[in-house]
């Protein structure tokens, strides 16, 4: 099995997620914002891509849509290895790891 993909398929981010939930429950991010007690602002970041999806924030979905945290967090983890293996730089580091 290769870590090395040359998948260029497009994967959701949590933000991703996040957004389409909202956009069917019509819901709006001003609104659920208030309803979850954090800012419009940080809401944004998460919804689009500026601020990772950590374990505090997960819970807080958790409470609110009724969608386990663990599943927000294996988003983000599957979204990160994703964009892992996009990277150049890491694609040439890749080739040189030997196999113990």
């Amino acid at each position: 099995m290769s870590i090395i993909s040359n998948n260029t398929e497009f994967i959701d981010s949590p933000g991703d997620v996040l957004r389409k939930i909202l956009k069917e429950k019509d819901v709006k991010q001003k609104d659920f914002a208030k309803k979850i007690h954090t800012s419009y602002t940080v809401l944004n970041k998460y919804i689009n891509g500026n601020r990772p999806m950590n374990a505090s924030f997960a819970l807080i979905l958790e409470k609110s849509l009724d969608i386990k945290a663990e599943y927000w967090l294996q988003l983000q983890a599957q979204y990160d290895i994703h964009l892992a293996r996009q990277k150049t730089s890491l694609i040439k580091k890749l080739y040189l790891v030997e196999i113990v």
